[in-house]
């Protein structure tokens, strides 16, 4: 069973940055808008939603197992070769250190990572439901901890086009309380950004090729400095959705289908990311 790296960081990007999701040990499993989760839990659960098989991975003390064996290769944790995709594993070993999240944009140091964190108190235990603090669920710049891995997956990966982004759309939606225009808003803003990022890379590989030769720290410094200046030029506009919902509502009937409200949502999102 093949998943979709490009799913999987949107889909951790929407759980710690739109839904309100908390973190507490004994509801870890409660994943929902409202609900709670722990570092682990999250991962796992984002991983399925991708399409990725984790087989029976249920925290940070056998997910190198579970993935290993499903086309994740374990990498040395330099932070420096981080990319999209990658899953930064720390151990349990009783000690309280064991951790767990994934690199959701960006590469190396200026890569971002998403996770469960801890709840409102500081703690891991019993907390309210629901992100409490904006903090317990998180999107924040790649840092330094003993980690003990990266795990990367390096098997097929499944092709998500067009329809397929829909279809996961319109079969998700009603499972929770998010209006299909916001998951079509964000699908679509996702997928903005990772044509920046291959535009970025483009310009890395073109500094690449003009350096063939040199010293290869000086290549790296070369490439980093591409990549930087070519992603401080792309911005992704923000978007409003409250504008962005009424102009759908304006062009689609009350009680129209799923498809439908996908359908005129696409059109204007279009608009709005065109420009």
């Amino acid at each position: 069973m093949s998943g979709n790296l490009a799913l999987f960081c949107e889909r951790m990007r929407y759980w710690c940055e739109q839904a309100s999701l908390g973190y507490d040990q004994t509801q870890r499993w409660d994943i929902r808008d409202g609900g709670e989760c722990d570092c682990s839990s999250l991962v796992i659960h984002s991983l399925r939603e991708a399409g990725f098989d984790t087989g029976s991975a249920s925290w940070t003390g056998d997910i190198e197992a579970n993935l290993t064996v499903r086309g994740w290769v374990r990498l040395e944790p330099w932070l420096g070769t981080a990319r999209p995709g990658d899953v930064l594993l720390r151990h349990n070993y009783g000690n309280g250190t064991g951790h767990v999240c994934a690199v959701v944009s960006g590469y190396g140091w200026d890569a971002m990572v998403g996770e469960a964190w801890l709840d409102e108190n500081g703690g891991v235990y019993y907390g309210q439901s629901g992100d409490q603090t904006l903090l317990e669920t998180r999107i924040r710049q790649i840092y330094s901890y003993p980690w003990d891995m990266f795990l990367r997956y390096a098997g097929q990966e499944e092709d998500m086009e067009p329809g397929d982004l829909t279809n996961y759309s319109i079969n998700t939606v009603d499972e929770g309380n998010t209006p299909l225009w916001q998951v079509w808003a964000w699908n679509l803003k996702y997928a903005k950004e990772a044509y920046y990022q291959t535009s970025a890379m483009s310009a890395a590989i073109e500094t690449l090729a003009s350096k063939a030769g040199a010293d290869p720290y000086e290549i790296a410094k070369s490439v980093q400095k591409a990549v930087k200046e070519k992603l401080d030029t792309l911005k992704v506009p923000e978007i409003d959705y409250g504008a962005l919902a009424e102009a759908v509502a304006s062009k689609v009937q009350t009680g129209a289908d799923a498809a439908t409200i996908a359908k005129a949502t696409a059109n204007e999102l279009y608009k709005r990311l065109k420009a």
